[in-house]
């Protein structure tokens, strides 16, 4: 009998469907692998933003990581939203303990409307960050996010920024994605993967790809998309540059075939220029 590839999901439920848990099983799924869920909190979301968020009590929440280790071995992991400090200390613990590979990492610090309601980031704390990333195989920050984790958050960001920020963490991976660039009057902006030559001595390799702009209304969750397409190739066997090329790829005809659609018409502040690769 065939064995399914398997993806420990962490993340939270996502009431409009668009983002988070939905979305990341929505896309293990297409990609034909079976996904394993850890919620972390539950959420309300509307096109109008996040309304409300709770978090799923410590205990249940490990219960459920340690629950994916039941019959088999996920092959890789994706690590979205997490709720509090306390969460993220509970999966930098399982992580250590079960030893997992392929752990895709989207940092999510808030949503683009509705940040007033969620508690402060988990990600603002450099102990913990030090912890989990040289266990994990990609970090998917768009920039904002990453001028959040790193030193840098006054200036724009240079290929020295990554490579020392990676160096620092001992990072094996960081893909940044280019979509928050100031460069509206570009036709394309360019997502950047950062791997690892040999973490030991600070080299490493860029990879650039240059992606279009699509005016569509489908903004929303496509930082979970494209990081659980990764998890979900990584599982697969795929190796990492060939898993972030395909899983781009995917996106983009998504985002390509759905651009005249609306999942989430009412709010002007969801409509805008997303980055995607071309295919």
């Amino acid at each position: 009998m065939k064995r399914i590839p398997k993806v420990l999901v962490v993340s939270g439920s996502d009431s409009s469907g668009g983002a988070g848990m939905q979305a990341d099983i929505n896309m293990c799924r297409y990609c034909g692998v079976y996904p394993l869920s850890a919620v972390s909190c539950i959420t309300v979301q509307s096109p109008h933003g996040l309304s409300a968020i709770e978090a799923v009590s410590p205990d249940v929440f490990r219960m459920q990581l340690e629950s994916s280790l039941i019959g088999d071995t996920p092959d890789a992991v994706k690590v979205g939203m997490l709720p509090s400090e306390q969460h993220l200390e509970i999966l930098i613990n399982f992580l250590r303990e079960s030893n997992l590979h392929n752990v895709v990492v989207d940092p999510v610090f808030a949503p683009t409307l509705g940040q007033d309601k969620m508690p402060r980031s988990c990600w603002y704390n450099s102990l913990l960050v030090a912890e989990i990333l040289p266990m994990i195989a990609l970090l998917t920050p768009n920039i904002p996010e990453f001028k959040k984790l790193s030193a840098f958050p006054e200036r724009n960001i240079v290929d020295s920024d990554i490579e020392a920020f990676l160096f620092h963490y001992g990072l094996k991976a960081l893909l940044l994605k280019g979509g928050h660039a100031d460069i509206q009057e570009l036709p394309v902006v360019t997502d950047k993967l950062y791997i690892a030559r040999d973490v030991s001595d600070n080299d490493y390799h860029p990879h650039n790809f240059n992606n279009n702009k699509i005016i569509t209304n489908n903004t929303h969750g496509t930082g979970c998309h494209l990081s659980s397409l990764i998890a979900a190739n990584l599982a697969k066997g795929v190796d990492l540059y060939e898993a972030v090329r395909v899983s781009e790829i995917i996106l983009n005809l998504f985002l390509k075939a759905n651009a005249a659609l609306q999942f989430c018409p009412g709010n002007p502040a969801l409509r805008g220029p997303v980055a995607i690769t071309n295919p």
